[in-house]
């Protein structure tokens, strides 16, 4: 009986720890990002920016993607440890990033035709 006592707060508290260190996992993201799109001869231009405003506890990111510069739209980011991938509605593009570094994120941008652009993002802006 005593032992059962002890372990329901030691459970509740490692619990608590687990959906903390989950929370501050994907915080890092939060921000400001600008890069530019390798190659990509586009009459919006290659410059792109991702705004990171928050990371709510169940993970969910809310983000807005842009020509740098212009109009701002929701896009749906998720992140699995070190990879970051976007998905663009307005667009119908993808990009998919792996963080180099604290402050750099670099991969693939995918138009919805398929075609493939290198591209980096570094954080430009932190909360």
């Amino acid at each position: 009986m005593k032992m059962s006592l002890l372990l329901v707060p030691i459970l509740v508290l490692l619990s608590y720890q687990s959906s903390l260190a989950q929370e501050s996992q994907n915080r890092w993201l939060v921000g400001r990002w600008e890069g530019n799109i390798e190659r990509f001869h586009h009459r919006s231009g290659p410059a792109r920016t991702l705004r990171v405003r928050s990371v709510a506890p169940d993970g969910t990111i809310d983000a807005l993607w842009s020509v740098t510069g212009k109009d701002e739209f929701p896009c749906s980011v998720k992140v699995n440890n070190s990879e970051v991938t976007i998905v663009v509605g307005v667009s119908e593009s993808s990009v998919r990033l792996t963080r180099q570094e604290d402050d750099l994120l670099a991969g693939k941008f995918t138009l919805k035709s398929g075609e493939e652009f290198s591209i980096k993002l570094v954080r430009m802006e932190r909360p």
